[in-house]
């Protein structure tokens, strides 16, 4: 299976803001819903044959009438990047994606972030806005072989 990567625009649909954590050390959380027009290789993250079954060879929809295709999915330890900040140990899911003509497919996504105050105040400015943002795996460390 493919890493689940994304670089590029997506509008902010929706916060969910909370304070998670034992009573005597809760932490500021935000779920960020995140919607954007991306590459039909997006789907080969969940299934390397959908495509075939979903375009034709020209990426047209074989079924302009598909429903929405939502996996349940969760990806672990991303980086995230909005609004020029990021944030690291970020999860991502509950995956929604439409496929669209010319090899696109419209998703939308979940993601959790540990934001200060201000960022929160910052993200909610951008609702139902356009930004760039960036998701990506943590990169795996290797500290080479122990002796």
């Amino acid at each position: 299976m493919d890493k689940f990567t994304y670089c590029g625009p997506a509008v902010i649909r929706h916060l969910n803001i909370r304070k998670e954590g034992p009573e005597e050390d809760k932490i500021l959380a935000v779920d960020i819903k995140f919607q954007c027009t991306a590459p039909s290789t997006m789907f080969d993250f969940f299934d390397s044959d959908l495509r075939s079954v979903l375009y034709t060879d020209i990426g047209a929809v074989k079924n302009t009438a598909i429903k929405p295709i939502e996996f349940t999915n969760t990806v672990m330890n991303c980086d995230l990047t909005v609004l020029g900040r990021r944030y690291g140990s970020v999860e991502v899911g509950k995956f929604s994606l439409k496929p669209k003509d010319d090899h696109k497919v419209e998703m939308i996504f979940g993601t959790s972030v540990q934001p200060t105050g201000d960022e929160v105040a910052q993200l909610s400015e951008f609702v139902a806005d356009e930004v760039d943002i960036r998701i990506e795996p943590q990169p795996e460390l290797d500290f080479g072989a122990t002796a």
